[in-house]
């Protein structure tokens, strides 16, 4: 039974998370402060963190702080509607951002995504064979969920290694903005792609300097994104 941890200081948010999750078969545990959220850490397992961005104590720091101590999946959730906030937040270790408010059925679609991955890499260490995918100068193990540009290593997120398997398996092919949220997150946006684009802005740019320019991400209203190599390989 997968372990989910509700930071949250809103006792009537508490109570409509825990009961979504308690209902899916999920084990929960809370904390309403960030110092009882770094204590359960250090005493508890869990799989996922689902964390208010208002959570007493919780400043610009904390994320930063558990991704350095655990690889805990962390899912941060707040009613500002800032994508500076957002763009903070993913910058400081969170893997995923969703603004409230939002159906049950849509966190817990986020909440299964995120565990399937977790699942996955844990199956793909204990059968370490690895499982290439190449374009050009990048390759990917799509096992370890590792890659490289020319020889140098990518540091990428989780769900940047999701983004980028998808768009190694069609280069410079336009895939669709749902068709990639629904790669990573296994559910509809519903609309909002926000933290999609922050995860592709932040790949682009990982892609752009290993290569001094040469590989990104390429868009275009109303086609979508793909990877592209600017001189043909």
């Amino acid at each position: 039974m997968e372990t989910i941890l509700i930071a949250e200081n809103d006792r009537f948010q508490t109570q409509c998370i825990r009961a979504a999750l308690g209902r899916e078969g999920y084990r929960v545990i809370t904390a309403r402060s960030a110092e009882s959220v770094l204590g359960l850490m250090d005493g508890e397992r869990a799989d996922l963190l689902i964390m208010n961005t208002s959570l007493p104590g919780a400043g610009t720091g904390l994320c930063r702080t558990i991704r350095e101590r655990s690889s805990i999946a962390i899912l941060l959730v707040s009613a500002s509607g800032s994508e500076e906030e957002m763009v903070a937040g993913l910058n400081q270790g969170a893997d995923d951002f969703m603004f409230r408010p939002f159906p049950a059925e849509v966190l817990l679609a986020r909440v299964r995504a995120h565990l399937r991955r977790r699942a996955f890499l844990g199956a793909r260490q204990r059968q370490p064979q690895p499982q290439l995918i190449s374009y050009g100068s990048v390759v990917m193990d799509l096992n370890e969920r590792t890659a490289s540009l020319g020889g140098r290593e990518l540091v990428l997120t989780p769900l940047e290694s999701s983004l980028l398997g998808r768009l190694l398996k069609s280069p410079e092919t336009f895939l669709a903005s749902e068709e990639l949220f629904e790669t990573v997150w296994g559910t509809s946006s519903l609309g909002d792609r926000r933290t999609l684009y922050v995860h592709l802005f932040k790949l682009r740019k990982k892609l752009e300097e290993v290569s001094a320019g040469r590989y990104t991400i390429a868009s275009e209203r109303g086609r979508g994104y793909r990877l592209h190599v600017r001189v043909p390989v």
